[in-house]
């Protein structure tokens, strides 16, 4: 991070971490203790004051949590099913997909997440979302939140890979494998696994009606999804 002053650009950590303080004030850091409040559902923070010959990147390897590399067995739903190329073909009506979402496409890259916010329809006809997959992502996991607390709505997709010319490679469905009851600081979430095939460049989303994996659920056409690049 950078601040002017008089003129001049400074990066500030350059000069901390040479023992340089520009107001000649004690320095102090924030850092996550790594424990949950429970209350509140955050991370607690400490306040630690710098001392003279510790650099901001010893405190945050002292203090920062590790990320652990997720190298336990992905576990699919006992419902997942994959749908054959010619088949997926034949239920989508098309094999490949020219749209302009393809060029305003979310990019989901490995060990990372995005939203995506389905919009219910103006007009009558097929709908889909497009994220363009890292090559490296084996699994993605995707949440689907609840709009309201009372009636709850979901939606749910039938999911689609695409190779790089944005043409059908298969299907998948029945990928529910999870769930979370509404709290006083989130609503309902239905979770599931999807196994990315080689050669992916696009995950295309199409909302279902009904599905077996989540048939005591009520399905529409617009919702609130997290995908979660978790290998």
């Amino acid at each position: 991070m950078k601040a002017t002053r008089y003129g001049i650009s400074v990066r500030n950590e350059y000069l901390e971490d040479r023992e340089f303080n520009l107001e000649g004030k004690r320095r102090f850091y924030t850092m996550p203790e790594g424990v949950i409040d429970h209350k509140t559902g955050a991370t607690r923070f400490q306040v630690i004051e710098r001392e003279k010959g510790v650099s901001k990147s010893v405190l945050n390897t002292m203090f920062k949590p590790k990320q652990k590399e997720n190298l336990a067995p992905i576990a699919l739903a006992s419902t997942y099913y994959r749908m054959s190329q010619q088949d997926t073909i034949a239920s989508l009506g098309q094999t490949c997909f020219k749209d302009k979402k393809l060029r305003k496409a979310k990019s989901l890259q490995a060990n990372h997440d995005i939203n995506v916010w389905p919009k219910k329809p103006i007009k009558e006809n097929f709908e889909f979302e497009i994220i363009k997959v890292d090559s490296n992502i084996q699994n993605i996991q995707l949440n689907s939140y609840a709009s309201t607390q009372n009636d709850p709505t979901f939606y749910w997709p039938f999911a689609v890979f695409l190779d790089q010319n944005a043409c059908v490679l298969e299907g998948a469905g029945g990928f529910k494998n999870d769930e979370n009851s509404p709290s006083m600081l989130s609503h309902e979430m239905i979770a599931g696994i999807l196994h990315v095939p080689a050669q992916s460049h696009y995950l295309l989303l199409t909302p279902l009606s009904s599905a077996v994996d989540v048939e005591h659920k009520v399905l529409t056409n617009h919702g609130q999804l997290k995908l979660i690049a978790i290998r």
